[in-house]
């Protein structure tokens, strides 16, 4: 599910899942370079490089936004990022 909306100089854009969730040990590392819970082969079995939320919160970072995530196991994930409308 994607949810945009804006409010005063911002607009925050909410994405959620379903999916088997975040554990609490992990949560603190999912925006570290290589960090993945997805194990065995990229290509052939799906798994990840530990990127993707890394490079997510640099540009977001970058464009003076931030980006938070709540989550529990077996209940889905949600991602909410904020970025300013106007950058100073």
């Amino acid at each position: 599910t994607v949810e945009v909306t804006t409010q005063w100089d911002f607009v925050t854009v909410s994405i959620s899942d379903t999916g088997r969730g975040i554990s609490p040990k992990d949560k603190p590392l999912i925006f570290d370079p290589f960090f993945s819970t997805k194990s065995g082969n990229v290509k052939k079995d799906g798994g990840g490089m530990g990127l993707g939320l890394y490079v997510s919160n640099e540009i977001i970072n970058t464009l003076q936004g931030y980006i938070d995530v709540e989550s529990a196991p077996g209940q889905g994930t949600t991602f909410t990022i904020k970025l300013p409308l106007e950058m100073k």
